[in-house]
């Protein structure tokens, strides 16, 4: 499950656990990870906002949202670690008309290739 930030998690678990007792089971709990946030402020996204701008030729839109990402792993076990997502246009996610707008995939490529050539990226990766 995922939880947006005006959910209390553990308010959350605990009304699934009484629901599974109440038909006799038991509910167990895998793991519980925080949301990740990430400032626009920070040099990294400020870089990324630019090459966004750059290869679309528009001002990106900023998105404070509960998408899904293993990002938010990364996070919590290396703290230094900086995640930023983007993706090419898609139209109704996870819904049966699931499409991707082909047009968007020039622009997505230029970005990421952009990206790994930034030099604190390719200290990274080396």
């Amino acid at each position: 499950m995922r939880f947006t930030e005006k959910d209390d998690p553990d308010e959350m678990i605990e009304k699934i656990r009484d629901t599974g007792r109440a038909f006799s089971g038991e509910i167990v709990l895998h793991s519980k990870e925080p949301a990740t946030y990430y400032p626009r402020d920070r040099p990294l996204a400020r870089k990324y906002i630019e090459l966004l701008r750059q290869v679309s030729g528009k001002t990106p839109k900023i998105l404070h949202t509960n998408g899904a990402s293993n990002g938010r792993f990364y996070v919590t076990r290396k703290p230094n670690t900086q995640v930023l997502i983007t993706n090419p246009t898609v139209i109704d996610s996870h819904a049966d008309g699931e499409c991707l707008v082909e047009a968007s995939l020039e622009p997505y490529y230029r970005l990421v290739h952009k990206i790994v050539q930034l030099p604190l990226v390719r200290r990274r990766m080396e």
